[in-house]
């Protein structure tokens, strides 16, 4: 997924270019899982906790007409989404803001949000450390909801060892019809890292959860369907 030049990376084959900076702070594959599941075309879309604009930036590539507003509470990470926005001549509203201490009251017909995770010993890439960090998911996810509109969608990607927060919040603020596809490391494992959620607020339609998709061949490469979400820009929806 990297590039020959050296100033940056890229994603989605090429499409999708991210500056290297110093300290640097790689894309992860997740932000695009998650981006291949959401249609943002025509529509309003928040994206917490936006970063560098990998899920952002990965969406528009998919989704050229979703207009997207990123809020995060790291001013260095949105100084580095902006010119990430530019280099692929994407148009973005930025806010700097903390979701759990909300000041945006606007609603969005689609909220998606990749969050902070704990990673176990903390970085001295100061960017990376604080994407990488424990937080509250169930109260996270809460304010996130609070931020769709009535019928709208809230999506996510989180470690498999958050989803029952996930779900509980989603329950909680009357989030319903979730869609849950776990990310398999591979056949060998057989465990899933990762889950994909999808809710939608209002719509109390009954749970759906899909037989998982294996990331990885046993010899550590992408499997095709890998492949065609993360080099081919390819829509989750078609494959489950």
């Amino acid at each position: 997924m990297s590039s020959k030049q050296t100033n940056f990376s890229t994603v989605l084959g090429g499409r999708v270019k991210f500056l290297k900076t110093n300290p640097g702070y790689a894309v992860s594959t997740d932000a695009v899982w998650l981006a291949s599941w959401v249609n943002g075309n025509g529509k309003a879309v928040l994206d917490v906790g936006v970063g560098t604009g990998g899920v952002a930036l990965s969406m528009l590539e998919r989704c050229p007409s979703a207009k997207i507003t990123g809020v995060d509470n790291n001013v260095d990470m949105l100084t580095i989404c902006q010119q990430n926005a530019d280099l692929n001549e994407r148009e973005l509203t930025l806010i700097n803001a903390d979701i759990l201490k909300p000041k945006i009251r606007d609603t969005f017909d689609i909220v998606v949000t990749n969050p902070p995770f704990f990673a176990g010993a903390s970085s001295p890439n100061k960017l990376k450390s604080g994407a990488h960090t424990a937080i509250d998911l169930y109260a996270w996810t809460k304010n996130c909801i609070k931020r769709v509109k009535p019928r709208g969608y809230f999506y996510t990607i989180v470690d498999a060892g958050g989803a029952s927060q996930i779900i509980a919040a989603c329950h909680d603020s009357n989030a319903f019809d979730i869609t849950v596809v776990p990310l398999i490391s591979s056949v060998k494992t057989g465990v899933a890292e990762r889950i994909l959620l999808r809710a939608r607020l209002g719509v109390k339609s009954p749970s759906k959860f899909y037989a998982g998709i294996i990331v990885h061949n046993d010899d550590h490469s992408y499997t095709a369907t890998s492949e065609h979400i993360l080099r081919d820009a390819g829509n989750l929806d078609d494959l489950i």
